[in-house]
């Protein structure tokens, strides 16, 4: 639903980890409401066929696309980030667990990397800090890598 009213597609990306215990050792209610959410996601990546089992009650065969765990660098392939036109730039959102076992600190790199290459761009992290310590740290690589206004 969300994705109809922000007129924006919703896309997954997963690495199969949780969401078949999720699913099936949830009670009848939050089974109903994973498949509910699921009518809204347009496309999910999934990494390896076996993450792709996960999906065939709850998508749509030909919306599950399975990609490597690794992608060429964007530079090395000549291309550029793509940008939709009057959005001012790049977003790029990482929605997980705020640790280092869900790749936080890869992905912080990262975003350093991107922000110094592509002025216009934004990132949004959104989920539960493992713990204070990840916090803090986490508050002062932005401050180090100058990420603050990102």
């Amino acid at each position: 639903m969300t994705g109809r009213i922000l007129k924006s597609k919703i896309i997954l990306h997963d690495q199969g980890q949780y969401l078949g215990d999720l699913y099936t050792k949830s009670p009848r209610f939050v089974r109903r409401y994973i498949e509910f959410t699921f009518r809204s996601v347009d496309a999910a990546i999934v990494l390896g066929v076996a993450a792709k089992k996960t999906y065939e009650n709850l998508l749509n065969e030909k919306r599950v696309f399975v990609v490597p765990g690794a992608v060429k660098d964007t530079k090395a392939t000549g291309k550029s980030p793509s940008k939709r036109s009057g959005q001012g730039g790049l977003t790029i959102l990482y929605f997980s667990f705020l640790t280092p076992a869900k790749g936080i600190w890869t992905a912080m790199k990262a975003a350093s990397v991107v922000a110094r290459e592509q002025q216009e761009c934004r990132f949004i992290f959104a989920g539960p800090f493992d713990s204070r310590k990840t916090e803090d740290d986490i508050k002062q690589f932005v401050k180090n890598n100058d990420l603050s206004n990102k």
